[in-house]
């Protein structure tokens, strides 16, 4: 039995510190490559589900992705509101994440909530916001219908002439 170094109890056995003899530490073993196909399923499953409803067309919209990527079907499991920090940042954020601003317009109106996850994803992602801004300022103005339009060129012009 050893006293410790402040006096202050037995020490049984000292581990060896740097011996030769030792073999390096385990390498932790690679991640897993991401699957971009995935990572966009989970992103717009988070979409889908951020106001809490899975609306038919929301649902044909990712079933149909996930046939035409070659995923295995969705599992009770997968079909949940996932957080950008559960999912891998995917090689390319960009389809993606227009996969994920196309799906916040398929009712032809973007949801508050929905919009908020994708700029979370976008967020965690370090996709420049500007541009997620503008691609929905586009998305909204394809969009809309023609009488819309027509309003928003009338609301500019007088804010223009009112100035």
């Amino acid at each position: 039995l050893q006293r410790g170094p402040r006096e202050g109890g037995g020490v049984i056995a000292r581990s060896p510190v740097g011996s030769p003899d030792e073999a390096p530490p385990p390498a932790s073993s690679p991640a897993p490559p991401v699957d971009p196909r995935r990572v966009a399923v989970q992103g717009l499953l988070a979409v889908m589900l951020a106001d809490g409803l899975i609306r038919p067309g929301e649902r044909r919209f990712i079933d149909a992705f996930v046939a035409r990527t070659g995923l295995p079907p969705l599992s009770e499991a997968d079909i949940r509101p996932w957080r950008p920090n559960e999912v891998p940042r995917p090689p390319e954020p960009r389809p993606i994440l227009e996969a994920m601003v196309d799906l916040c317009f398929i009712d032809r109106e973007r949801d508050g909530t929905e919009w908020r996850v994708v700029r979370e994803f976008a967020r965690a992602w370090g996709f420049p916001l500007d541009e997620l801004e503008a691609m929905g300022r586009q998305r909204e103005a394809a969009q809309a219908s023609a009488v819309t339009r027509l309003w928003r060129a009338l609301r500019r012009l007088f804010v223009l002439d009112g100035a």
